[in-house]
């Protein structure tokens, strides 16, 4: 019996739509779909990162000629390696995208304009070698991801959404000096007062591969009583080069730099120098340092520094005014004009605020700034034989509270204005108290803008 042309056509209709198949098998939610890679990127070849949310955006640049990445945008600052080394990990390898598991519907997975982080990785191109887009979690180690120009939800192992989700300033470098042994010549410190202290390697008298001296080991000269050898030697340089911040505050942080406790000097063999000041402030087993040249004031362990700061040194001026634990803090108060203003924790979400005042509005990172100050306030220096009275301390023209939870309270209050080698300067004091300081004006118009005042 002869097939009928129906029969035929059919048969060649079946047969067509199973090798569409084989070739295209679709992209339906929960379907195998088309087979769509991440391509892997090594940390040698990508030459610039960008992230971006609803909130901000961040773009880091990798130097081709160092290999160190720095934060271009929205702030200039060194970038941390080892959070940028985490992003580019996941990536290191192809990533096999799963199934699509959704089409649209991208607020159910953290991946609309107000929830998702857009990714992307240049390398030598100028189209971005990487594009997609982060959301939530998803069970399994994976996250769900969109790929750019593709309106599907999809699961990936991308290394999950926190090594994205940072705030700019979370990607600055918390490693103060960041070297290694290998980079540095020498290695000075100077106290307030005596001799200088030096870490040098002579020339061993052998040479490398390639012709090139190879140094010695590490001596110190004078010997300050530190009973270090060789190996002890290398080990505190090994330390200094990865010192790194608990906390990075803003430059005008008073870490106790007028004078410092001691000052390091770095010479790397490229002949290029970083000096770094060790303030005398230490407080819960931290101590303050900042960078010639650098923005910030790092808050570093103590005691890896503490052979710097016990050198041979003459008296400290105490420049302290008073000090309160930054975790009994309840709220600050500016006491000016006819009304006072305050600053405290919101009820609801515990992130700082103000509480009073004329509405004005004020940065989250100024009230921060103005906590850190109040909590170990400290002044640019101590004048003798000069009364409240005659200083216009009391009665004073403000006063700054800080109130903690017992109810008690410290208070600052601020006096006439002073010029002193061309630096204008307020004069301040303690409530109940009898010595008059001095701090600068710059740093008293800081405080006030943490209460919204111009």
């Amino acid at each position: 019996m002869r097939p009928t042309a129906k029969t035929v056509g059919l048969a060649f209709l079946a047969v067509a739509l199973l090798v569409l198949n084989l070739v295209d098998p679709g992209g339906f939610p929960g379907g195998e779909g088309n087979v769509r890679i991440l391509p892997s990127i090594s940390e040698g070849s990508a030459t610039r990162i960008e992230m971006s949310s609803a909130e901000h955006k961040v773009v880091l640049e990798r130097n081709v000629e160092s290999g160190r990445w720095t934060i271009t945008a929205p702030i200039d600052h060194p970038a941390d390696t080892p959070r940028v080394r985490a992003v580019l990990h996941a990536l290191r390898n192809e990533i096999q995208v799963d199934v699509r598991v959704d089409t649209g519907n991208l607020a159910d997975y953290g991946l609309d304009a107000s929830g998702g982080i857009v990714v992307e990785v240049w390398t030598d191109q100028e189209e971005p070698e990487v594009s997609f887009t982060v959301g939530r979690d998803a069970p399994g180690a994976s996250s769900f991801i969109r790929l750019s120009g593709d309106d599907g939800v999809y699961r990936a192992r991308v290394g999950g959404r926190a090594r994205f989700d940072r705030r700019p300033a979370e990607w600055r470098n918390r490693v103060v000096l960041d070297f290694s042994p290998s980079e540095v010549q020498e290695l000075s410190i100077t106290p307030p007062s005596g001799a200088e202290v030096h870490l040098t390697r002579a020339p061993s008298g052998e040479v490398d591969q390639d012709g090139s001296p190879l140094p010695g080991p590490w001596t110190v000269d004078p010997d300050p009583g530190w009973g270090l050898d060789a190996t002890g030697l290398q080990n505190l340089i090994a330390t200094m080069g990865r010192l790194r911040a608990h906390q990075i505050l803003a430059n005008e942080f008073e870490g106790g730099f007028s004078p410092p406790a001691a000052e390091l000097t770095v010479m790397r063999n490229d002949g290029t120098e970083s000096v770094m000041a060790i303030g005398t402030l230490v407080t819960e087993g931290r101590a303050h340092v900042r960078v010639t040249g650098g923005s910030a004031v790092y808050a570093v362990p103590a005691k890896p520094l503490a052979r710097f700061m016990s050198l041979e040194q003459g008296p400290v001026e105490d420049r302290g005014i008073f000090q309160v634990d930054r975790s009994e803090i309840s709220k600050l108060i500016l006491w000016e004009g006819q009304r006072p203003t305050e600053a405290g924790p919101d009820p609801d979400t515990g992130i700082w605020r103000l509480l009073s005042g004329d509405g004005s509005a004020t940065d989250v990172a100024e009230i921060d700034w103005a906590i850190d100050q109040l909590s170990r306030l400290q002044s640019d220096g101590r004048l003798e034989g000069l009364s409240y009275a005659a200083s216009g301390v009391s009665p004073p023209n403000m006063i700054f509270e800080v109130q903690r939870q017992d109810g008690t309270h410290e208070a600052l209050y601020v006096g006439r204005a002073v010029v002193k080698e061309g630096q204008r300067y307020l004069y301040v004091g303690k409530q109940n108290g009898k010595d008059v300081h001095i701090i600068s004006a710059a740093r008293i118009k800081r405080l006030r803008k943490a209460f919204g005042k111009g």
